[in-house]
């Protein structure tokens, strides 16, 4: 009679104790994941302000579409090319706060270059290599009749939206 007197409270007491294992797991990882929040602050902290820099330019938090264009420009003129048809699908021009998440949205462009195979290769091979994160998606080359060559470029150029 006396077992089973007992009985519910072994049963309580080797509940508590699996409890008890559980949370103790459980709160290992949390203090493992606190060091490693920790550990990765620090190292955001120590970032060199140049890198940031580098960053914010490579990935705008909006699309930024004047610095993208006079980069456009500039690379063109450097080449002895010239833009024609610069065009961008439609974006949103101003950034909407939203704390939610943050995600790397892609801004869709098309241009033609006009200018010597040389100073188009000039431009396509330094493209990528500019101050803004940029992806070349097509190209297409023609002939004009004054023998000069035109490129038509899509690309995409990307920024943070908040």
């Amino acid at each position: 009679f006396g077992f089973f007197a007992i009985r519910p409270t072994i049963g309580v007491i080797i509940g508590l104790q699996r409890s008890i294992a559980e949370q103790q797991t459980i709160l290992q990882q949390l203090q493992t994941k606190i060091q490693t929040l920790d550990t990765a602050r620090a190292n955001l902290q120590n970032i060199n302000p140049q890198t940031t820099s580098k960053m914010d330019s490579l990935l705008p938090s909006t699309t930024e579409l004047n610095p993208l264009i006079e980069y456009l420009n500039s690379l063109a003129k450097t080449a002895n090319a010239s833009i024609s048809a610069l065009q961008f699908q439609p974006v949103p021009l101003t950034s909407i706060q939203n704390k939610t998440s943050t995600n790397i949205q892609d801004l869709d462009l098309t241009f033609n270059l006009q200018g010597n195979f040389t100073s188009l290769l000039y431009v396509i091979e330094n493209l990528p290599k500019g101050p803004r994160l940029i992806e070349i998606q097509n190209l297409n080359l023609s002939r004009t009749n004054s023998n000069s060559l035109i490129l038509s470029v899509n690309a995409k150029a990307f920024f943070i939206k908040p």
